[in-house]
Parts: C-alpha cells; sequence; structure tokens
C-alpha cells in the first residue's frame, strides 16, 4: 500500500514538477537580468522594489481568485494551463520593452499567469496524496522546479557571457522554452475532490483558529521578506558584472534545487512548523550577514544560505497550508496564503526600497532581520500550543 502511495507521489509530483521544471528554465532565464535591465531603461532602487511588490501582489490576487473558482467548479487544470500559456506569452514580450513602466506591465501580465495556475497545482498536488506524503510530494516538485531555475541561469550565463546574446534575444528564447512547459501538463491527471458550496467571505470565516495564526504569522515575515532583486542590488555594489552576478544567481538555485526533497522528509518527520521555523532563522542569519557582507565571498555565501533558505521554506510552508485546510477549499486556503504573502511582501518591497535609497542598504537586512525573528517566536509559540 505504501509503494502504491508512493508511486502516486512519484507520478503526480514528477509531472507537475516537469511543468514547473520547464517554466522555471523561462523564468530563470529572465529574473536575475530584470533589476539590471530596469536600470537600463532608468528605474532606479525604488522602481525595483515597486515591480518587485506589484508583480507579487498581482499573483497572490489571482490565487485568491483562481483559487476560490477552482472550488467552486471542480476543476484544477484549466487554470493551470492557462496560467503558464499567459506567462509565456508576457516573457516573449519583455523583449520589446522600452521603459521600465513597461516592464512593470510585462511582470503583471507574468504574475497573472502565476496567480491562475499556482493554487489549483497546489491543490491538485496535494490532494494526489495522503497527509502523511505531503511534504516530501512538495519536496520533489519543488526540486526539480529548482532544477529548473538553476538550469536556466547557467542558460543565460552562456548566452551572454559567451555568445553576447543581447538580453532582449534570452527573453525572446525564454518565452518559447516557456510554451513547452505545456506538453507534460497534459499528462496530469485531474483530481476528484468535493466542490465547495460556501461564498467566499463565510469560506474565510471558517478557516481553523491554527491557519489564522498561520497567516499572521506570514504577514509578519513577508513584510521584511525582502526581494530577490535586493540581493542582486547588494551583489552589484561589490561586483560590476553581470556574469558574475548571474553566477552567484546560480549558486542560489544550486542549493534550491540540492534540499527541498530532504527537508520536505524532514517535515515529514519532525513536522511542517518546525522546519518552517528553522527557515526563519535562517533568513535571520541571511539579513544579519547581509548587513556586513563586502566582498565576493561573502556575497556568494548569502546567495547559498538564500537558496538553503527557499528550500526549507517554501514547499513546506505550502504543505503546512494544506495540512490545516478544509478539503473542500483546499484551493481556496492556498490562494488565501498567497494574497497575504503577497500583500505584505509588497508592501515591504515599496518600503525596502525607499530605505534602501534614502538611509540605505543596512537598514533593508535589519528590518528583514527583526521581522523574521518576531515571526520565528511567534511560530515557536504556536508548536508549543499543539
Amino acid at each position: 500500500m505504501q509503494k502504491k502511495q508512493e508511486g502516486k507521489i512519484l507520478r503526480t509530483a514528477i509531472l507537475l514538477g516537469l511543468v514547473s521544471m520547464l517554466n522555471d528554465i523561462s523564468s530563470e532565464m529572465i529574473v536575475p537580468l530584470l533589476p539590471i535591465f530596469i536600470l537600463s531603461l532608468g528605474g532606479n532602487a525604488v522602481a525595483i522594489g515597486f515591480v518587485g511588490g506589484i508583480a507579487a501582489l498581482t499573483a497572490n490576487l489571482m490565487n485568491v481568485i483562481s483559487g476560490y473558482f477552482a472550488d467552486r467548479i471542480g476543476k484544477r487544470k484549466n487554470y493551470i494551463f492557462a496560467g503558464y500559456a499567459i506567462s509565456a506569452t508576457a516573457k516573449m514580450l519583455y523583449a520589446t520593452a522600452t521603459s521600465w513602466f513597461v516592464v512593470l506591465l510585462l511582470r503583471v501580465a507574468d504574475r497573472i499567469g502565476k496567480g491562475l495556475r499556482d493554487a489549483p497545482r497546489d491543490a491538485l498536488l496535494a490532494e494526489s496524496v495522503s497527509k502523511k506524503f505531503e511534504g516530501r510530494a512538495f519536496g520533489i516538485h519543488r526540486a526539480l522546479d529548482s532544477l529548473g531555475a538553476l538550469l536556466g541561469t547557467l542558460i543565460a550565463i552562456l548566452l551572454i557571457g559567451f555568445f553576447y546574446v543581447e538580453m532582449r534575444y534570452v527573453f525572446l528564447a525564454a518565452g518559447l522554452i516557456g510554451f513547452s512547459a505545456l506538453l507534460p501538463l497534459l499528462r496530469v491527471k485531474e483530481t476528484l475532490h468535493m466542490k465547495t458550496h460556501e461564498s467566499f467571505g463565510k469560506a474565510i470565516k471558517t478557516l481553523s483558529k491554527e491557519l489564522k495564526f498561520f497567516l499572521l504569522i506570514t504577514s509578519i515575515f513577508y513584510f521584511g521578506n525582502f526581494s530577490y532583486m535586493f540581493l542582486i542590488l547588494k551583489a552589484k555594489s561589490i561586483v560590476d558584472s553581470v556574469v558574475i552576478i548571474l553566477g552567484m544567481y546560480a549558486v542560489f538555485n544550486l542549493a534550491y534545487a540540492i534540499f527541498p526533497y530532504f527537508t520536505g522528509r524532514l517535515a515529514d518527520s519532525i513536522g511542517k512548523k518546525s522546519v518552517i521555523a528553522i527557515a526563519y532563522g535562517l533568513f535571520a542569519l541571511l539579513s544579519l550577514g547581509l548587513i556586513f557582507a563586502n566582498n565576493l565571498v561573502e556575497i556568494t555565501a548569502a546567495f547559498f544560505l538564500y537558496g538553503v533558505f527557499y528550500a526549507f521554506l517554501f514547499g513546506n510552508q505550502r504543505a503546512f497550508v494544506a495540512e490545516l485546510a478544509k478539503k473542500e477549499e483546499m484551493a481556496t486556503s492556498m490562494g488565501l496564503f498567497y494574497i497575504i504573502s503577497g500583500s505584505f511582501a509588497l508592501l515591504g518591497s515599496i518600503v525596502a526600497g525607499f530605505l534602501w535609497e534614502t538611509i540605505g542598504p543596512w537598514l533593508v537586512f535589519a528590518l528583514s532581520f527583526l521581522t523574521s525573528v518576531t515571526a520565528a517566536i511567534l511560530l515557536i509559540t504556536l508548536i508549543r500550543k499543539n
């Protein structure tokens, strides 16, 4: 019986992981270049923070909408397919951008696609396995996703550093690869699940107290969870080479590709809350280190720790939301998690951009240290209550 269950994990998680891997090859050919591209179009740190924050908010707002209607209609794959197709189209159009505002609009379109797919996809993955194996299922998916991110970064390094391809042509190639992500999705089977008949407002009111408390903790953490763009800005202040910065970003993706499956197994063993608390602690350590980092070795180490932190947090917090959610409102709960995290990420990114420009990078990282320590303490409190 256990082998049969593990077989289901492998099939669904690997297929969805392959979809995410191809999509992330496409995405990570673009995202480490976006801050540099925005600067080249006349933007600054405030513009970068605004683009990052608005993009996160858009994706998470769409996750609430798509998650709720996926629960009401009882279909997951249609939203997932449409989401990946919209993102691939937006990525191709980055090649046409003539101002940072156009980049903002395209980033929003890209994130609309992400928002359409993520909550239904996570719900489909969670519904395909028992709670006993959720950590591993999300870990497999996240590992393949991160492998794609690593490959995408390496492809960008190859194209720019060795073949001297302009960024705009890199964006065009990334969009074409993004469309290939739709192929393995065709083999994913729709899951059977209960439909919700409750209104959106009633669905929110009936969330468990533990889930509501976790969402509060999430809001505190994401307010200080600076965008990857600020890590790249920090790196750019130390080394003025696009290829070296892409190399450091590849180190981040390498760490992120290696550890998710193992952190997922750890979450299944010691509990998802404990693993998420470790992630908050790692982010606090990273933030503290970035205040003092001033050379190539230190900033590269920061990128590696950033990848380890991601591996501990992202798959496991989604698995934890799935654990706390009612079956008939799985996608709605996922979407609510995404909108809360995205809203506070937007606010935090705007504040971070303002602090970076007016006072200095050290205050951005000091704020991140404070919020992550606070979130860790509150989550430990939640662990002890249960």
